[in-house]
């Protein structure tokens, strides 16, 4: 449950922060620009889904807007292609080290005289990756995927994870073999 609040919250992490690793990988000998229609797969119902029902809606709707600029329409049978959207997280745990010195000649004097000390300490962190898979509806198999990875956000308005969930989405379709036509 605590994993379902933390991607509620934080969804749209991979937004806003600099560290957050793009990827594409997509089938060279297939022909996208045969694609006009495409559906959405419904989610799978043994996977942990960790998004409630706002945040996935503003992640369908950032990849509509994606699709639609790209010259397709979302039907509700028979499409092109399938869509499938999955969300991944996992607890991490970093460490910081924080160093005194003292001498009683100040910073750096003495021979040895005066202390040292360091603390360390853990924190804990999520980490999340967006992946959205495009698949052939006639062959059957996967055709395209992207993925968005980093460090998850937490606490954001509504107005930030939708202005987030289309800044991911754009970035993750940089690379579709398809260009925008608007």
């Amino acid at each position: 449950m605590k994993n379902i609040v933390l991607v509620s919250f934080a969804l749209i992490l991979l937004a806003s922060c600099d560290s957050t690793k793009y990827n594409v990988d997509y089938d060279k000998e297939y022909d996208f620009s045969k694609n006009e229609t495409y559906q959405f797969l419904p989610p799978n119902p043994d996977v942990p889904q960790g998004l409630n029902e706002m945040d996935r809606a503003r992640i369908y709707d950032a990849i509509r807007v994606e699709l639609d600029d790209r010259g397709m329409t979302e039907v509700g049978e028979k499409p092109d292609i399938f869509v499938n959207m999955l969300i991944l997280t996992k607890q991490q745990t970093g460490y910081t080290g924080h160093s005194n010195y003292y001498s009683p000649y100040g910073y750096g004097y003495g021979y040895g005289y005066g202390s040292r000390s360091t603390t360390y300490s853990s924190y804990t962190y999520t980490t999340g990756t967006l992946i959205v898979d495009i698949f052939d509806a006639k062959e059957k198999r996967l055709v395209w995927q992207g993925s968005a990875s980093g460090d998850v956000k937490e606490n954001q308005k509504s107005y930030q994870k939708e202005a987030d969930a289309a800044m991911v989405m754009n970035n993750v379709f940089k690379l579709y073999p398809v260009k925008k036509v608007n």
